[in-house]
């Protein structure tokens, strides 16, 4: 998990994210460093080259749940907010992607016009 990972540069991987981090306007935390040309970012941790939202998700969150995948709620791929990451099916990320809703809500929250706060 991404909480056993070495310390880089005398940092835990959690405050590496924070550093590096981004903030756009609509509360995404977006990677500078390497990203794939499809906008994915990537970060290289334990030797390995490994996606930043999961390895995110890992620190912020915890383990993803066998058999599960990490969802963008604001589709934005290089975005690595906890906030805006859930882990979902793949077939639920699919649906999810084809449909606007999720980067509604996650909008409206972050302006302060949720719905439903909870």
């Amino acid at each position: 998990s991404a909480k056993d990972l070495p310390k880089r540069r005398g940092l835990t991987v959690t405050e590496h994210l924070l550093y590096r981090r981004d903030i756009t306007d609509d509360g995404c935390w977006e990677w500078p460093m390497m990203r794939q040309p499809n906008g994915y970012g990537r970060i290289t941790t334990g030797g390995r080259v490994q996606f930043v939202h999961r390895v995110a998700y890992e620190a912020f969150v915890g383990p993803i749940p066998d058999g599960m995948v990490i969802d963008h709620i604001c589709s934005n791929r290089a975005c690595f907010n906890p906030d805006h990451l859930r882990a979902c099916t793949q077939r639920e990320n699919i649906v999810a992607t084809h449909s606007n809703a999720k980067r509604t809500l996650t909008h409206a929250k972050h302006n302060g016009t949720d719905p439903d706060p909870a």
